[in-house]
This record gives C-alpha cells, sequence and structure tokens, in this order.
C-alpha cells in the first residue's frame, strides 16, 4: 500500500532535484528518502528518476504524477493543523493584521465587539503589508488578516479567504495645497506631484495607480497626512479621510475624471489550522457584521 510518508518523499525529490536535497526539505537523511521512493516504485511497477550524477531527474511517468502528490500532501498538512486543533484549545492571544486601506473606525468597533465577548483575550493588531500577514497566516504568528483583495495573487492553501466588502477611497491634499486652491483637477494637474502610495494599493481604476511619475511607497495613513503638509497627495479611505478633514488636515479633491468615488475590494484571510475553533469561529462573524456596517 502507497503510504503518505512515500508520497511526501516522493515530492519532495522531485521539488529538489535530488534525494539529499529531498530529504534535508523534510527533515530526512538521504537513504531514508530513496528508501521510500525506490519502496514506492517497486508498488507502482515503474521508475520514477533517472539518476545523472548526484541529481534525480524525474521521469515523464513522475511528472504526471507529482501534481497529485503534491496536493496530497498540502491536504495530509491541512489535515493535521485541524486536528490538533480540534479540541478547540483556549486561545489566550489573538494577532489580527491589517493594511493602511482598513477604516479605523471598522477596526475600532471590531476591537470593542472581541472584547465584550472575551473580555480577557489579548487582541494584538498588528499593522503588515499583505505579503507579510499572509506569511504570519501560514507561520501561525497571526490568526486573521484584513487585506486589499488582489484578484491575481491567491493565498497558499493553508489560508482562507473570504470577501468582506470594500473600502470607498479619494484622493487628499493638504489644505494649502496648490491643488486644493484649484477649481478644477485632473489625473494630468495629479501627474505635476509627488504621490504617497500606500503599500498594497488596488484600486478600480488602474490609472490611479500610475499618475505620477514621482511615486513614494509608504506603510502609514499618519504619516502620509502628514508628508502631504509639504509635498504631493495621497489616497485615503473616505472614512478615514474625512477624519482627518474635520480635523483641518487635509482635502477632499474631486477628480475630474473620477465622477464617482473609486473603490477597494477587501478580503478576510484566515489561518485553517484554527478553523474550527469556536473563538476564530465567534471573530470571523464579528468581523462579518462589522463589515456590514463600514465597508460597502
Amino acid at each position: 500500500m502507497i503510504t503518505l510518508e512515500q508520497i511526501n518523499a516522493f515530492r519532495s525529490v522531485v521539488e529538489s532535484g535530488s534525494y539529499s536535497a529531498g530529504g534535508r526539505a523534510i527533515g530526512k537523511d538521504r537513504t531514508t528518502v530513496r528508501e521510500l521512493v525506490l519502496a514506492l516504485e517497486d508498488i507502482l511497477g515503474q521508475s520514477l528518476f533517472v539518476i545523472q550524477g548526484k541529481k534525480a531527474l524525474p521521469t515523464e511517468f513522475a511528472l504526471y504524477l507529482y501534481p497529485r502528490a503534491n496536493h496530497l500532501a498540502k491536504q495530509a498538512k491541512e489535515f493535521e493543523q485541524v486536528a490538533l486543533s480540534a479540541q478547540d484549545m483556549k486561545i489566550t492571544e489573538f494577532r489580527i493584521c491589517y493594511d493602511v486601506q482598513i477604516p479605523m473606525a471598522f477596526l475600532t468597533e471590531l476591537d470593542a465587539t472581541i472584547a465584550e465577548t472575551y473580555p480577557s483575550l489579548l487582541v494584538h493588531w498588528l499593522h503588515r503589508n499583505r505579503h507579510d500577514a499572509l506569511a504570519f497566516l501560514e507561520k501561525g504568528e497571526a490568526q486573521i488578516a484584513l487585506m486589499p483583495t488582489l484578484s491575481d495573487l491567491l493565498p497558499s492553501q493553508r489560508v482562507g479567504v473570504m470577501n468582506i466588502g470594500a473600502s470607498k477611497l479619494g484622493v487628499y491634499v493638504h489644505p494649502t495645497s496648490p491643488l486644493a486652491l484649484q477649481k478644477q483637477v485632473s489625473l494630468r494637474d495629479l501627474a505635476r506631484y509627488p504621490q504617497w502610495l500606500s503599500e498594497d494599493v488596488i484600486l478600480t481604476d488602474k490609472r490611479i495607480m500610475q499618475v505620477s511619475p514621482q511615486r513614494h511607497m509608504i506603510s502609514n495613513s499618519d504619516l502620509a497626512v502628514r508628508l502631504i503638509a509639504n509635498r504631493g497627495w495621497t489616497i485615503l479611505n473616505v472614512l478615514d479621510g474625512s477624519h482627518y478633514e474635520q480635523a483641518g488636515l487635509v482635502k477632499r479633491l474631486q477628480v475630474d475624471e473620477l465622477v464617482q468615488a473609486f473603490h477597494s475590494g477587501t478580503s478576510l484571510f484566515y489561518s485553517y489550522a484554527l478553523e474550527g475553533n469556536s473563538t476564530m469561529t465567534n471573530i470571523i462573524s464579528m468581523v462579518r457584521v462589522c463589515s456590514k456596517k463600514y465597508l460597502n
């Protein structure tokens, strides 16, 4: 009978190109990996690798089997993670990653809702970009992440995702900016000034991403608001932008080509390892309830 251990050894050798490297990838020595692959070959009645020097080159048959072996190995890992959390272990700390585009009012109400249900739970809010947030989820260093939706970038099979709405975005400058004094502002006008751009900004109108030839990356809205006091403009979610505007720190521009506000989709990413945990399930429900109020 074919075992998961044999399948994992086979997959590792295909990916690494040798028995030694394959063994290191899965924490086994070269001899053990080779024996597992040989046992699999005996069961299948076909060779899976051609040895050339220190390299193990996969046969055509091996390449045919690899996608299925890879899928089985990932499913086994996912099963292990879910099974270990099936006892519904008590969570004492909960880490939430969020992006600069997520409205602060949404995060504030979510925190209050969590605290009301779980007063002793330590909630940590981690400002991270999308790449780092997903890495945290995969390593178990965070439980959920609230991030912009990127249709061409999907998470790994260890991370679940659901769409929870969209943030309304606007273009903002300092009230003393020359742009704020213009009666009409066009994309061409914006192109003349530096643009402070969020790490993970994704807009329905892709042109807004490339308006200014002077694009500066930034990951903090408070700093962006301070920086535009000296130069340039930035994009903020309208809820946060309204707060800054009431304080006299920014002015929202009505751009000719953008008759209506544009939106950025927002997704909730979560770790499959805690999918069956009651605390995780309840907090995900809280996210969805709060999103209906703050995300269109």
